[in-house]
């Protein structure tokens, strides 16, 4: 995580700011829990799947994480950030 966050960092910093048009940066997610120890099966069918503003909002909303950080900083510099999709394939 920290890595991505340094490559987003160096992005931001590497691409000038102009005064008239805000830079748009796209994001997204891929997330899966998974332990090999674990007996049970889980249905794959069942899937966590948001889109764009929902997404953003949602991060924004609980103010922990790393797309809430990336919300943080893109404003403090001036870019839009434009949430694609995040998937999530939860532990248990």
């Amino acid at each position: 995580m920290r890595i991505f966050l340094a490559g987003f960092v160096a992005l931001v910093l590497a691409v000038p700011c102009s005064a008239q048009t805000r830079p748009r940066i796209a994001v997204g997610g891929i997330s899966a829990e998974s332990n090999s120890f674990y007996p049970a099966t889980h249905d794959f069918n069942v899937r966590s799947v948001s889109f764009r503003d929902e997404w953003l909002k949602d991060a924004l909303r609980s103010g922990r994480g790393v797309l809430a950080g990336q919300a943080e900083a893109a404003s403090r510099l001036g870019f839009e950030l434009y949430p694609c999709a995040v998937s999530r394939a939860p532990g248990r």
